[in-house]
């Protein structure tokens, strides 16, 4: 990923996690993306206490600590975890070395690539014990299946807990929301859109077949 997009993709994991009621941060691993991230928390969001994690730098630097020092204390639900990585030849360990203690939805990972694949994985074995963010889609507690449903972003604002949700099904922008059904009736013709109920008689139905239904829609 290209410094310009890892700080986009860096803004706005920040603020979809501030908008979930992130207010502490940790920083996981630290590398180069990880020093940008720190610096994009403090110049542009002034966060300056954010902690930072990295298994090997914690060797030569004492103010980075080791995975092994997090504590169960440290990571609640207004903690998100900043997962600085976008290559995915050192995912697994690097993931891998999180411990099973945190909650997988504390975990914001910036590369929109890498939460897909383990937002994938964890939905479909109902992991994620919090409500949580996904695609600007408030997500309850125990949901899971719900990444399909959401690969149009934008068309939908929450999902409920203990959800399981067919991963057949799909929420797409092929129909009018801003009338009072999805009906073919109230909206093939705009001219003879009816917004509520009561406009909706014999009469509206003949003027809609003589304006533009055809024999086969409105035999339906």
């Amino acid at each position: 990923m290209e410094r310009t997009e890892w700080f986009h993709a860096v803004c706005r994991c920040i603020e979809q996690q501030c908008e979930s009621g992130g207010v502490r941060f940790i920083i996981y691993p630290y590398g180069e993306l990880g020093l940008l991230t720190n610096d994009i928390l403090k110049k542009r969001y002034g966060v300056q206490d954010a902690i930072v994690v990295d298994n090997k730098l914690s060797r030569y630097n004492k103010d980075v600590l080791p995975m092994s020092a997090l504590t169960e204390e440290m990571v609640d639900e207004k903690t998100r975890i900043l997962f600085a990585l976008d290559n995915g030849a050192f995912f697994k360990e690097v993931y891998g070395a999180i411990p099973a203690f945190v909650p997988k939805e504390t975990i914001a990972f910036i590369s929109e690539e890498l939460a897909a694949i383990v937002h994938e994985h964890d939905s479909m074995h109902g992991r994620l014990r919090r409500a949580h963010v996904y695609h600007h889609c408030h997500i309850g507690k125990y949901t899971f299946d719900y990444t399909p449903l959401l690969r149009w972003e934008g068309l939908c604002k929450s999902i409920g807990s203990f959800c399981s949700i067919n991963e057949t099904a799909c929420i797409v922008p092929n129909h009018p929301r801003d009338i009072i059904s999805t009906h073919t009736s109230f909206y093939v013709a705009t001219k003879y859109v009816a917004n509520d109920f009561e406009a909706v008689d014999d009469a509206f139905f003949e003027k809609k077949s003589r304006g533009c239904i055809t024999e086969r829609n409105h035999k339906r």
